[in-house]
């Protein structure tokens, strides 16, 4: 809760910012120009680092991203990248050189601010007379900026040790003067995280047409798909946030579908625990992980494109857990589950016989 002196301070730094916009509605002199409007978060993974150390980009700043993971079978994989996302406060452009002196020395500037007390009232932009003669190509004005909704004490700290400075046109604005909650990192973080589908393979597979049979025990296994993932977003500065994911469960779907323990079944959907294990001769002594049995053949299947016989559209959905940590604090919080689909053909054959007496 603000202490009555601290929400004084804090109602003036809003009427500073309120005294900006209203200046920049005066006619006699230019108003500020716009800058880029915010999209959100923007994921670009195949980019370049960005060509200057600052990672500022209009009202944006990017975040060098780090995606990496554990493939089941042991190999991993790494996808480096990067993520724009909005900071919840940063520098903004005001103004020119030139147009800040006009408000100032103006005489309709003058009347503007004597009908809004704030600091700049009696007090000119330290130095501005340097730059009264400066246009737009050689640099600008630019003040300190928060998004709606940003708490009342940060708001007053981050107005109160970053004022308005004039950056040079070759001047890059530094990022330290971004500041991004570590949620919304998180989140980019997160939305950014392209998880391996991987194939999905099954045994019996007759030779020719991949086809399983009827009432046959069935391995499931997902090759190449990931098993655990982790994303990290940092931005130049040095703040991070991370996310981390592991496979929480696979669900198998199909027509006439079971599983080897009628337990598990749930309208021809399978639960397993893992992505499978993929089927060897010496692996079968052992068992697998996710199996499962089709009652009915595929016969009764329209054949779809690409396909030479009828066949069970079988999906596997990989369910994941995710959790994140920031620079601020190494406390798990859970961020809900995230799916990843891949999808196969499987012919299902029926293997006829004949009883003699």
């Amino acid at each position: 809760m603000l202490t009555s002196g601290a929400r004084q301070r804090v109602t003036a730094a809003l009427v500073t910012l309120s005294a900006a916009l209203l200046l920049s509605a005066v006619p006699a002199a230019a108003a500020p120009s716009e800058g880029r409007k915010p999209c959100g978060r923007e994921c670009d993974l195949d980019a370049p680092p960005p060509t200057t150390d600052t990672g500022l980009d209009g009202d944006e700043i990017w975040a060098s991203l780090d995606v990496s993971g554990q493939v089941t079978g042991g190999s991993q994989y790494r996808i480096p990248g990067r993520v724009k996302v909005v900071p919840r406060c940063w520098y903004r452009w005001w103004y020119t050189g030139a147009e800040y002196a006009a408000f100032w020395e103006g005489e309709l500037n003058q009347k503007a601010m004597a009908q809004v007390p704030h600091r700049y009232r009696t007090q000119a932009l330290p130095g501005y007379q340097e730059h009264a003669l400066k246009g737009a190509e050689d640099g600008g004005w630019y003040g300190p900026w928060c998004r709606e909704g940003v708490d009342g004490e940060f708001l007053l700290s981050y107005l109160e040790t970053h004022p308005p400075r004039f950056f040079e046109a070759d001047e890059q604005r530094p990022a330290a003067a971004a500041e991004v909650e570590p949620r919304v990192l998180a989140e980019a973080a997160y939305e950014a995280m392209e998880l391996p589908q991987g194939t999905v393979r099954w045994n019996p597979s007759l030779e020719g047409s991949g086809a399983t049979v009827v009432n046959m025990a069935t391995w499931v296994w997902v090759e190449g798909a990931a098993s655990t993932a982790t994303v990290r977003a940092t931005l130049p500065s040095g703040p991070w946030a991370q996310v981390e994911a592991v496979i929480e469960r696979v669900e198998v779907t199909a027509p006439g579908l079971v599983g080897s323990d009628d337990t598990v079944r749930s309208d021809d959907t399978v639960r397993c625990d893992d992505l499978g294990v993929p089927w060897t001769p010496e692996a079968d002594a052992a068992g697998t992980t996710c199996e499962v049995v089709f009652e009915r053949s595929s016969a009764n299947q329209p054949v779809k494109p690409g396909q030479e016989h009828p066949t069970a559209t079988m999906v596997v959905t990989t369910v994941w857990s995710a959790s994140w940590t920031s620079w601020l604090d190494a406390t798990p919080v859970d961020l809900g589950e995230q799916t990843t689909t891949v999808t196969a053909e499987v012919p299902v054959g029926e293997i006829q016989a004949v009883v003699t007496r």
